[in-house]
């Protein structure tokens, strides 16, 4: 295992004796808190957030993530559909059109 010092050195940081100090107390302070120290995705972290401050948030207590994600993709679909043939000269609907034509007509 690498030493303090050469860890530092790796990092391009030049080692001093008040930065080793801090680096230890910080180190003392991490192991001795009460919250321990935890690695999750992006996602998850974002629904922690979600969970400890709803209100602020404004969504419910009590809301639940969706897994699948099909139900949405369908009905953005038909949204989309629904706004591009209201009226096939709006650009919407000719760039769909254009991209339906370039792409052999799916998407």
């Amino acid at each position: 295992m690498a030493s303090a010092e050469g860890q530092l050195v790796d990092l391009g940081i030049t080692p001093t004796k008040a930065l080793l100090s801090e680096a230890r107390d910080l180190f003392e302070r991490l192991l001795s808190t009460e919250h321990e120290l935890r690695t999750t995705t992006f996602h998850a972290f974002c629904q922690e957030i979600l969970r400890r401050f709803p209100l602020e948030a404004e969504v419910l207590p009590s809301f639940e993530l969706l897994e699948s994600t099909a139900e949405l993709e369908q009905a953005a679909w038909q949204a989309l559909e629904q706004e591009a043939t209201r009226d096939p000269s709006r650009p919407l609907a000719l760039a769909i059109d254009t991209l339906l034509q370039v792409g052999g007509g799916a998407i």
